[in-house]
Protein backbone atom coordinates (compact mmCIF):
# COMPACT_ATOMS: atom_id res chain seq x y z
CA UNK A 1 0.00 0.00 0.00
CA UNK A 2 1.66 3.37 -0.96
CA UNK A 3 2.31 5.70 2.07
CA UNK A 4 0.97 9.77 1.29
CA UNK A 5 3.87 11.85 0.57
CA UNK A 6 5.22 13.90 3.84
CA UNK A 7 3.69 17.35 3.68
CA UNK A 8 6.84 19.69 3.67
CA UNK A 9 7.23 22.15 6.06
CA UNK A 10 5.90 25.71 5.79
CA UNK A 11 3.44 24.55 2.75
CA UNK A 12 0.77 27.11 2.19
CA UNK A 13 -2.77 26.62 3.73
CA UNK A 14 -5.35 25.09 1.58
CA UNK A 15 -2.48 22.82 -0.15
CA UNK A 16 -2.39 19.23 0.63
CA UNK A 17 -0.42 16.36 -1.05
CA UNK A 18 -1.54 13.83 -3.00
CA UNK A 19 -0.78 9.81 -2.66
CA UNK A 20 1.14 9.97 -5.62
CA UNK A 21 2.98 13.31 -4.69
CA UNK A 22 0.89 15.87 -6.33
CA UNK A 23 0.41 18.82 -4.70
CA UNK A 24 -3.52 20.15 -4.69
CA UNK A 25 -4.70 23.44 -4.00
CA UNK A 26 -8.41 23.07 -2.31
CA UNK A 27 -10.33 25.88 -0.45
CA UNK A 28 -14.41 25.95 0.56
CA UNK A 29 -16.48 28.68 -1.01
CA UNK A 30 -18.09 30.41 1.55
CA UNK A 31 -21.64 29.82 2.38
CA UNK A 32 -23.24 33.14 0.74
CA UNK A 33 -20.74 32.72 -2.75
CA UNK A 34 -22.16 28.95 -3.45
CA UNK A 35 -24.96 30.12 -5.49
CA UNK A 36 -23.10 32.62 -7.13
CA UNK A 37 -19.50 30.72 -7.96
CA UNK A 38 -22.04 27.42 -8.84
CA UNK A 39 -19.38 24.90 -6.35
CA UNK A 40 -18.92 24.09 -2.89
CA UNK A 41 -14.92 24.36 -3.28
CA UNK A 42 -12.05 25.49 -5.39
CA UNK A 43 -10.05 22.75 -6.41
CA UNK A 44 -6.95 23.03 -8.65
CA UNK A 45 -3.64 20.67 -9.00
CA UNK A 46 -0.64 22.78 -8.83
CA UNK A 47 1.65 19.68 -9.95
CA UNK A 48 4.33 17.59 -8.31
CA UNK A 49 7.31 19.39 -8.75
CA UNK A 50 7.27 21.56 -5.31
CA UNK A 51 8.74 25.17 -6.51
CA UNK A 52 6.34 25.33 -9.33
CA UNK A 53 3.37 24.22 -7.40
CA UNK A 54 4.77 27.32 -4.61
CA UNK A 55 4.90 29.36 -8.26
CA UNK A 56 0.90 28.16 -9.04
CA UNK A 57 -0.45 28.71 -5.48
CA UNK A 58 0.63 32.35 -5.60
CA UNK A 59 -1.42 32.98 -8.51
CA UNK A 60 -4.58 30.65 -7.84
CA UNK A 61 -4.57 32.29 -4.28
CA UNK A 62 -4.90 36.04 -5.88
CA UNK A 63 -8.02 34.70 -8.21
CA UNK A 64 -9.45 33.31 -5.49
CA UNK A 65 -9.44 36.12 -3.08
CA UNK A 66 -10.01 38.58 -5.65
CA UNK A 67 -13.05 36.21 -6.03
CA UNK A 68 -14.24 35.90 -2.89
CA UNK A 69 -14.12 39.20 -2.27
CA UNK A 70 -17.01 39.49 -4.80
CA UNK A 71 -20.61 40.82 -3.65
CA UNK A 72 -22.99 37.82 -3.86
CA UNK A 73 -24.70 37.89 -6.93
CA UNK A 74 -27.37 35.84 -8.98
CA UNK A 75 -28.79 35.18 -12.50
CA UNK A 76 -25.50 36.00 -14.52
CA UNK A 77 -27.38 33.96 -17.23
CA UNK A 78 -30.81 36.40 -16.78
CA UNK A 79 -30.21 38.24 -20.05
CA UNK A 80 -29.70 35.65 -21.88
CA UNK A 81 -33.09 33.88 -21.10
CA UNK A 82 -34.58 37.32 -21.57
CA UNK A 83 -33.18 37.66 -25.22
CA UNK A 84 -34.04 34.27 -25.67
CA UNK A 85 -37.83 34.99 -24.90
CA UNK A 86 -38.07 37.92 -27.06
CA UNK A 87 -36.42 35.74 -29.83
CA UNK A 88 -39.26 32.86 -29.31
CA UNK A 89 -41.71 35.80 -30.25
CA UNK A 90 -39.86 37.31 -33.17
CA UNK A 91 -38.30 40.79 -31.31
CA UNK A 92 -35.07 41.59 -31.13
CA UNK A 93 -33.92 44.60 -28.75
CA UNK A 94 -34.27 47.23 -31.59
CA UNK A 95 -37.44 46.74 -32.20
CA UNK A 96 -38.73 46.92 -28.64
CA UNK A 97 -36.30 49.52 -27.93
CA UNK A 98 -38.18 51.45 -31.35
CA UNK A 99 -42.11 50.62 -29.29
CA UNK A 100 -40.67 51.94 -26.34
CA UNK A 101 -39.41 55.64 -27.70
CA UNK A 102 -42.51 55.99 -30.16
CA UNK A 103 -45.01 54.97 -27.90
CA UNK A 104 -47.90 52.97 -28.50
CA UNK A 105 -51.90 54.50 -28.91
CA UNK A 106 -53.83 52.11 -26.47
CA UNK A 107 -56.57 52.32 -28.31
CA UNK A 108 -54.86 50.78 -31.60
CA UNK A 109 -52.34 48.74 -29.82
CA UNK A 110 -50.68 46.60 -32.80
CA UNK A 111 -49.37 43.36 -33.24
CA UNK A 112 -45.74 44.41 -32.14
CA UNK A 113 -47.32 45.24 -28.33
CA UNK A 114 -48.93 42.23 -27.98
CA UNK A 115 -45.79 40.24 -28.70
CA UNK A 116 -43.91 42.53 -26.33
CA UNK A 117 -46.27 42.27 -23.27
CA UNK A 118 -46.59 38.40 -23.69
CA UNK A 119 -42.99 38.09 -23.46
CA UNK A 120 -42.46 40.05 -20.58
CA UNK A 121 -45.36 38.30 -18.83
CA UNK A 122 -44.51 35.05 -19.71
CA UNK A 123 -40.61 36.25 -18.41
CA UNK A 124 -42.51 37.63 -15.13
CA UNK A 125 -42.88 33.59 -14.13
CA UNK A 126 -39.48 32.66 -14.05
CA UNK A 127 -38.18 33.79 -10.03
CA UNK A 128 -34.26 33.88 -11.60
CA UNK A 129 -34.85 37.10 -13.20
CA UNK A 130 -34.68 40.18 -11.38
CA UNK A 131 -37.50 43.15 -11.68
CA UNK A 132 -34.71 45.38 -12.58
CA UNK A 133 -33.81 43.05 -16.04
CA UNK A 134 -37.52 42.96 -17.22
CA UNK A 135 -37.97 46.58 -17.00
CA UNK A 136 -35.01 47.20 -19.08
CA UNK A 137 -36.24 44.37 -21.44
CA UNK A 138 -39.65 46.13 -21.75
CA UNK A 139 -37.42 49.59 -23.08
CA UNK A 140 -34.80 47.30 -25.15
CA UNK A 141 -32.24 47.61 -22.95
CA UNK A 142 -30.21 45.03 -21.86
CA UNK A 143 -26.67 44.13 -21.26
CA UNK A 144 -24.81 40.85 -22.65
CA UNK A 145 -22.32 39.77 -20.30
CA UNK A 146 -18.97 37.55 -20.92
CA UNK A 147 -20.86 34.88 -18.34
CA UNK A 148 -24.13 34.87 -20.31
CA UNK A 149 -22.29 34.59 -23.59
CA UNK A 150 -20.81 30.81 -21.82
CA UNK A 151 -24.50 30.30 -20.53
CA UNK A 152 -25.81 30.34 -23.86
CA UNK A 153 -22.96 28.83 -25.74
CA UNK A 154 -23.31 25.95 -23.05
CA UNK A 155 -27.35 25.63 -23.72
CA UNK A 156 -26.72 25.58 -27.82
CA UNK A 157 -24.47 22.83 -27.16
CA UNK A 158 -26.23 21.01 -25.60
CA UNK A 159 -27.06 17.10 -26.88
CA UNK A 160 -29.89 16.00 -24.41
CA UNK A 161 -28.14 13.13 -23.53
CA UNK A 162 -27.11 13.51 -19.78
CA UNK A 163 -23.68 12.58 -19.07
CA UNK A 164 -22.34 14.68 -22.24
CA UNK A 165 -24.77 17.47 -21.23
CA UNK A 166 -23.50 17.51 -17.05
CA UNK A 167 -19.78 17.51 -18.46
CA UNK A 168 -20.73 20.52 -20.73
CA UNK A 169 -22.64 22.43 -18.23
CA UNK A 170 -19.17 21.77 -15.89
CA UNK A 171 -16.77 23.14 -18.51
CA UNK A 172 -18.72 26.56 -18.48
CA UNK A 173 -18.88 26.71 -14.72
CA UNK A 174 -14.93 26.48 -15.02
CA UNK A 175 -14.66 28.60 -17.43
CA UNK A 176 -16.70 31.35 -15.69
CA UNK A 177 -14.92 30.70 -12.31
CA UNK A 178 -11.46 30.93 -13.91
CA UNK A 179 -12.38 34.31 -16.24
CA UNK A 180 -13.96 35.92 -12.59
CA UNK A 181 -10.36 35.10 -11.03
CA UNK A 182 -8.63 36.68 -13.44
CA UNK A 183 -10.76 39.44 -14.86
CA UNK A 184 -13.00 40.18 -11.86
CA UNK A 185 -16.49 39.05 -11.12
CA UNK A 186 -18.51 42.07 -12.35
CA UNK A 187 -16.12 42.29 -15.61
CA UNK A 188 -17.45 38.64 -16.22
CA UNK A 189 -21.15 39.27 -14.96
CA UNK A 190 -22.25 42.95 -15.29
CA UNK A 191 -19.85 44.58 -17.97
CA UNK A 192 -21.23 44.59 -20.77
CA UNK A 193 -19.18 42.65 -24.01
CA UNK A 194 -18.73 45.72 -26.06
CA UNK A 195 -17.05 47.15 -23.17
CA UNK A 196 -14.43 44.05 -23.13
CA UNK A 197 -10.79 45.00 -24.51
CA UNK A 198 -8.13 43.26 -26.06
CA UNK A 199 -5.64 43.67 -22.68
CA UNK A 200 -8.43 41.99 -21.21
CA UNK A 201 -8.13 38.70 -23.19
CA UNK A 202 -4.62 39.21 -22.97
CA UNK A 203 -4.48 38.94 -19.28
CA UNK A 204 -6.68 35.29 -19.75
CA UNK A 205 -3.95 34.51 -21.70
CA UNK A 206 -1.34 34.61 -19.48
CA UNK A 207 -3.11 33.49 -16.70
CA UNK A 208 -3.66 30.46 -18.20
CA UNK A 209 -0.69 29.75 -19.63
CA UNK A 210 0.70 29.92 -15.34
CA UNK A 211 -2.15 27.45 -14.49
CA UNK A 212 -2.23 24.90 -17.13
CA UNK A 213 -0.20 23.81 -20.43
CA UNK A 214 -0.06 25.77 -23.78
CA UNK A 215 -2.59 23.34 -25.23
CA UNK A 216 -4.97 22.98 -22.49
CA UNK A 217 -5.00 26.51 -22.71
CA UNK A 218 -5.93 26.87 -26.34
CA UNK A 219 -8.52 24.67 -25.64
CA UNK A 220 -10.31 26.84 -23.05
CA UNK A 221 -9.82 29.87 -25.25
CA UNK A 222 -11.11 28.14 -27.82
CA UNK A 223 -15.02 27.79 -25.91
CA UNK A 224 -14.59 31.43 -24.90
CA UNK A 225 -13.86 32.80 -28.49
CA UNK A 226 -17.08 30.76 -29.86
CA UNK A 227 -18.97 31.71 -26.76
CA UNK A 228 -18.47 35.42 -27.86
CA UNK A 229 -18.87 35.15 -31.51
CA UNK A 230 -21.86 33.26 -31.27
CA UNK A 231 -23.51 36.08 -28.88
CA UNK A 232 -22.54 38.72 -31.22
CA UNK A 233 -23.95 37.00 -33.87
CA UNK A 234 -26.85 36.03 -32.33
CA UNK A 235 -28.02 39.65 -30.68
CA UNK A 236 -26.37 41.87 -33.24
CA UNK A 237 -23.91 43.25 -30.95
CA UNK A 238 -22.10 46.13 -32.10
CA UNK A 239 -18.34 45.07 -31.60
CA UNK A 240 -15.39 42.61 -31.82
CA UNK A 241 -14.34 39.84 -30.33
CA UNK A 242 -11.13 40.39 -28.37
CA UNK A 243 -10.35 36.31 -28.09
CA UNK A 244 -10.38 36.09 -31.53
CA UNK A 245 -6.81 34.80 -33.06
CA UNK A 246 -5.09 34.82 -29.84
CA UNK A 247 -1.53 33.08 -29.67
CA UNK A 248 -0.61 31.03 -26.81
CA UNK A 249 2.40 30.01 -27.71
CA UNK A 250 2.79 25.70 -27.96
CA UNK A 251 -0.64 25.57 -27.93
CA UNK A 252 -0.79 24.15 -31.18
CA UNK A 253 -1.17 20.48 -31.72
CA UNK A 254 1.91 19.22 -33.71
CA UNK A 255 3.14 15.63 -34.89
CA UNK A 256 5.52 15.54 -31.90
CA UNK A 257 3.01 16.32 -29.03
CA UNK A 258 1.64 12.36 -28.83
CA UNK A 259 3.90 9.49 -30.74
CA UNK A 260 2.25 6.42 -32.08
CA UNK A 261 3.06 3.13 -30.47
CA UNK A 262 5.82 0.81 -31.84
CA UNK A 263 6.66 -2.85 -33.09
CA UNK A 264 8.89 -2.98 -29.57
CA UNK A 265 5.85 -1.00 -27.51
CA UNK A 266 3.28 -3.58 -28.52
CA UNK A 267 5.45 -6.87 -28.05
CA UNK A 268 6.19 -5.54 -24.31
CA UNK A 269 2.80 -4.45 -24.03
CA UNK A 270 0.97 -7.38 -25.08
CA UNK A 271 1.16 -9.45 -21.82
CA UNK A 272 0.06 -6.28 -19.61
CA UNK A 273 -2.75 -5.63 -22.09
CA UNK A 274 -3.78 -7.84 -23.30
CA UNK A 275 -5.98 -9.50 -20.69
CA UNK A 276 -8.75 -11.47 -20.01
CA UNK A 277 -11.10 -8.73 -18.81
CA UNK A 278 -12.97 -6.04 -19.89
CA UNK A 279 -10.18 -3.58 -20.23
CA UNK A 280 -8.07 -6.44 -22.41
CA UNK A 281 -10.73 -6.51 -24.75
CA UNK A 282 -11.26 -2.63 -24.52
CA UNK A 283 -7.82 -2.32 -25.84
CA UNK A 284 -7.69 -5.20 -28.28
CA UNK A 285 -10.56 -3.14 -30.38
CA UNK A 286 -9.26 -0.20 -30.08
CA UNK A 287 -5.70 -1.69 -31.13
CA UNK A 288 -7.57 -3.23 -34.24
CA UNK A 289 -9.64 -0.88 -35.39
CA UNK A 290 -8.76 2.39 -34.29
CA UNK A 291 -11.84 3.85 -32.95
CA UNK A 292 -11.56 6.77 -29.88
CA UNK A 293 -11.86 5.28 -26.48
CA UNK A 294 -15.33 6.60 -26.09
CA UNK A 295 -16.34 5.34 -29.14
CA UNK A 296 -15.42 1.58 -27.57
CA UNK A 297 -16.01 2.23 -24.08
CA UNK A 298 -19.88 3.56 -24.98
CA UNK A 299 -20.67 0.09 -27.31
CA UNK A 300 -23.75 -1.50 -26.63
CA UNK A 301 -24.99 -5.23 -27.66
CA UNK A 302 -26.52 -3.64 -30.79
CA UNK A 303 -23.98 -1.96 -32.04
CA UNK A 304 -21.95 -5.17 -32.54
CA UNK A 305 -22.84 -7.14 -35.75
CA UNK A 306 -22.04 -10.95 -35.55
CA UNK A 307 -23.14 -11.53 -39.51
CA UNK A 308 -20.84 -8.38 -40.66
CA UNK A 309 -17.99 -8.89 -38.37
CA UNK A 310 -18.34 -5.02 -37.40
CA UNK A 311 -19.05 -2.80 -34.89
CA UNK A 312 -21.37 0.15 -35.48
CA UNK A 313 -20.14 3.64 -33.69
CA UNK A 314 -23.39 5.64 -33.27
CA UNK A 315 -24.89 8.12 -30.39
CA UNK A 316 -27.02 6.97 -27.77
CA UNK A 317 -28.26 8.38 -24.53
CA UNK A 318 -24.90 7.23 -22.72
CA UNK A 319 -22.73 8.25 -25.64
CA UNK A 320 -22.43 10.96 -27.98
CA UNK A 321 -20.12 11.08 -31.42
CA UNK A 322 -17.73 13.83 -31.67
CA UNK A 323 -18.61 14.88 -34.73
CA UNK A 324 -21.42 13.45 -37.91
CA UNK A 325 -18.14 11.56 -39.54
CA UNK A 326 -17.84 9.43 -36.51
CA UNK A 327 -21.10 8.01 -37.07
CA UNK A 328 -19.45 4.51 -39.09
CA UNK A 329 -19.23 0.90 -39.01
CA UNK A 330 -15.64 -0.54 -38.48
CA UNK A 331 -15.10 -4.38 -39.63
CA UNK A 332 -13.56 -6.45 -36.74
CA UNK A 333 -11.31 -9.50 -36.78
CA UNK A 334 -12.71 -13.00 -35.44
CA UNK A 335 -10.72 -12.34 -32.15
CA UNK A 336 -12.07 -9.28 -31.16
CA UNK A 337 -15.60 -10.47 -32.45
CA UNK A 338 -15.21 -13.24 -29.98
CA UNK A 339 -14.81 -11.39 -27.27
CA UNK A 340 -17.37 -8.88 -27.70
CA UNK A 341 -20.05 -11.53 -27.96
CA UNK A 342 -18.64 -12.40 -24.62
CA UNK A 343 -19.56 -9.33 -23.02
CA UNK A 344 -23.24 -8.89 -24.61
CA UNK A 345 -25.62 -8.42 -21.67
CA UNK A 346 -29.47 -9.77 -22.11
CA UNK A 347 -30.61 -6.77 -23.91
CA UNK A 348 -29.16 -5.39 -27.41
CA UNK A 349 -29.08 -2.43 -25.28
CA UNK A 350 -27.51 -3.24 -22.72
CA UNK A 351 -23.89 -1.81 -22.87
CA UNK A 352 -20.42 -3.99 -23.33
CA UNK A 353 -18.75 -2.08 -20.63
CA UNK A 354 -21.19 -1.30 -17.48
CA UNK A 355 -18.72 -0.44 -15.41
CA UNK A 356 -17.58 2.20 -17.57
CA UNK A 357 -20.60 3.87 -19.07
CA UNK A 358 -21.64 6.69 -16.02
CA UNK A 359 -20.24 10.08 -15.64
CA UNK A 360 -16.60 10.40 -15.73
CA UNK A 361 -16.26 6.21 -17.06
CA UNK A 362 -14.23 7.40 -20.09
CA UNK A 363 -11.46 8.93 -17.51
CA UNK A 364 -12.03 6.16 -15.48
CA UNK A 365 -11.31 3.57 -18.03
CA UNK A 366 -8.65 5.66 -19.60
CA UNK A 367 -6.62 6.32 -16.33
CA UNK A 368 -6.79 2.60 -15.34
CA UNK A 369 -5.30 1.66 -19.34
CA UNK A 370 -2.59 4.30 -18.53
CA UNK A 371 -1.54 2.61 -15.36
CA UNK A 372 -1.00 -0.87 -17.04
CA UNK A 373 0.73 0.78 -20.27
CA UNK A 374 3.35 3.39 -18.00
CA UNK A 375 4.19 -0.53 -16.45
CA UNK A 376 5.95 -1.22 -20.28
CA UNK A 377 6.21 2.20 -22.13
CA UNK A 378 8.01 5.41 -20.06
CA UNK A 379 8.00 7.74 -22.64
CA UNK A 380 5.68 10.64 -21.55
CA UNK A 381 4.38 11.57 -25.20
CA UNK A 382 2.98 7.81 -25.40
CA UNK A 383 -0.32 6.96 -24.52
CA UNK A 384 -3.42 4.84 -25.01
CA UNK A 385 -4.61 7.47 -27.54
CA UNK A 386 -1.44 6.57 -29.30
CA UNK A 387 -2.89 3.27 -30.77
CA UNK A 388 -4.81 5.66 -33.09
CA UNK A 389 -1.94 7.43 -34.32
CA UNK A 390 -0.21 3.72 -34.81
CA UNK A 391 -3.41 2.57 -36.81
CA UNK A 392 -3.23 6.11 -39.34
CA UNK A 393 0.24 5.20 -39.62
CA UNK A 394 -0.30 1.32 -40.67
CA UNK A 395 -3.18 2.54 -42.81
CA UNK A 396 -0.86 4.54 -44.53
CA UNK A 397 2.12 1.89 -44.66
CA UNK A 398 -0.37 -0.12 -46.17
CA UNK A 399 -1.15 2.09 -49.45
CA UNK A 400 -4.68 2.43 -48.08
CA UNK A 401 -6.30 6.30 -49.84
CA UNK A 402 -6.65 8.92 -47.68
CA UNK A 403 -10.38 9.14 -48.00
CA UNK A 404 -10.63 5.41 -47.30
CA UNK A 405 -8.47 6.18 -44.09
CA UNK A 406 -10.87 9.09 -43.14
CA UNK A 407 -13.46 6.57 -43.00
CA UNK A 408 -12.33 4.07 -41.02
CA UNK A 409 -10.54 6.43 -38.37
CA UNK A 410 -14.20 8.56 -38.48
CA UNK A 411 -11.75 11.93 -39.21
CA UNK A 412 -13.96 14.93 -39.87
CA UNK A 413 -13.53 15.58 -44.02
CA UNK A 414 -15.20 19.29 -44.61
CA UNK A 415 -15.23 18.60 -48.73
CA UNK A 416 -18.43 19.12 -49.91
CA UNK A 417 -17.28 15.57 -52.00
CA UNK A 418 -16.62 13.64 -49.33
CA UNK A 419 -20.02 14.06 -47.91
CA UNK A 420 -22.17 12.77 -50.66
CA UNK A 421 -23.59 9.15 -51.14
CA UNK A 422 -23.10 6.56 -48.68
CA UNK A 423 -19.05 5.82 -48.52
CA UNK A 424 -16.68 3.31 -49.18
CA UNK A 425 -18.17 -0.49 -48.85
CA UNK A 426 -17.54 -2.59 -45.99
CA UNK A 427 -15.52 -4.71 -48.20
CA UNK A 428 -12.79 -1.92 -49.42
CA UNK A 429 -12.64 -1.20 -45.35
CA UNK A 430 -12.37 -4.96 -44.37
CA UNK A 431 -9.66 -4.93 -47.58
CA UNK A 432 -7.52 -1.93 -46.29
CA UNK A 433 -7.77 -3.27 -42.25
CA UNK A 434 -6.67 -6.77 -43.11
CA UNK A 435 -3.30 -5.27 -44.32
CA UNK A 436 -2.73 -3.71 -41.21
CA UNK A 437 -3.98 -7.06 -38.92
CA UNK A 438 -1.87 -8.89 -41.14
CA UNK A 439 1.27 -6.93 -39.88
Amino acid sequence: MSKRAPKPKGLPAHVSVSKTGVYRYRRRVPGNLVETIGKREVKESLGKDYGAALRRHAVIQAGVEKLFAQKPRKNSNAEIKVLSKLREYSLDLQAVAAAAREGVDPDQPDDLTYAIDAAIEELERDPEIPPEFLRNAAKGILTVTLAGALDDYCEYRKTGQPISDRVIERRTERHKERLARYLGRDAVNRRPLSNLRRTDARRVVEALINETSPATARRYLNDINAAVNRAILEYDLDCANPFMRLDTKGGKHTRDNRLPLDDDDMKALAPIMETDDDLGTIWITLRDTGARLNEIVGLRGCDVDERRKTVWIRPHEARPIKTDNSNREIPIPDAVLERLMAHKGKTSEAPLFPRYVRERGNDACSQTLMKRLRKAVKEPRKTAYSLRHRMKDMLRDADCPEDLAREIMGHSDQSSAANYGRGSSLERKRAALEKVWDN
